[in-house]
């Protein structure tokens, strides 16, 4: 008698949807290539933007060659109630003040690289 209760619990478990070794690993590994396509998803996508903090219309701007700071500044669409009065540009961790004043002099113009962030503060 316990036997048999012993294997209709154990069939009612194996009915209900226990997960083998195997069936475990199988979604891990599943879960593991996903996060990391996703990753580098986000690496690539990071190597061909430039991205704005500030109040702006478009935070990411699609990057290609020869694009501006004063480029990407416009692209970005300041929204704010008065003009920005600077930016910092950050590329690989270092980080530059660009006053506004020169940049409409026609100075500090320089050339943005992908992955470039860039920060107008008011």
């Amino acid at each position: 008698m316990k036997a048999l209760l012993c294997l209709a619990c154990l069939l009612v478990a194996a009915l209900v949807g226990c997960t083998t070794k195997s069936k475990a690993r199988a979604q891990a590994q599943s879960a593991f290539i996903a996060g990391k396509t996703a990753a580098e998803e986000r690496a690539r996508q990071a190597q061909t933007m430039v991205f704005v903090r500030g109040v702006v219309r478009n935070p990411t701007i699609p990057w290609k060659e020869g694009l501006t700071l004063a480029d990407a500044i416009l692209a970005a669409g300041w929204r704010g109630q008065r003009d920005p009065r600077r930016v910092l540009v950050t590329r690989e961790g270092q980080t530059v003040p660009v006053e506004m004043r020169t940049l409409l002099r026609g100075e500090d113009n320089f050339e943005l690289l992908a992955g470039d962030t860039l920060e107008l503060q008011r």
